[in-house]
């Protein structure tokens, strides 16, 4: 067992591999990970009423836009910061997902 704090970390996405392999990612690497996984409807809940250090956000269509979860981050006058999840093809586009909320993004 590592001495690491433990990382709350909430993912917006529906892939639960997605999910798992980041979880499996980040506990390989000697993290302690509690995760919490939502999809847009629920992400807004979970930043209001949890206590989370990291939020991770897929970038597709069908989930929470980056503005929408930073959005629910402010509103909740809370400083977590959000790493966009995304597929190659977003990888030409930084500045604006940086633009769209982001801190950090990486690909999947």
């Amino acid at each position: 067992m590592s001495d690491s704090p433990i990382i709350d970390l909430l993912i917006v996405d529906q892939s639960l591999s997605d999910i798992e392999n980041i979880t499996q990612a980040l506990r390989s690497a000697d993290y302690v990970v509690q995760t919490q996984h939502s999809d847009e409807t629920e992400a807004q809940d979970h930043i209001l009423y949890k206590p989370l250090d990291l939020v991770m956000v897929r970038v597709a269509e069908q989930l929470a836009t980056l503005r929408t979860v930073r959005d629910y981050i402010n509103t909740a006058e809370k400083d977590i910061p959000v790493i966009a999840i995304i597929d190659a093809e977003y990888t030409h586009k930084p500045v604006a997902l940086l633009k769209a909320g982001a801190d950090n993004f990486f690909a999947n």
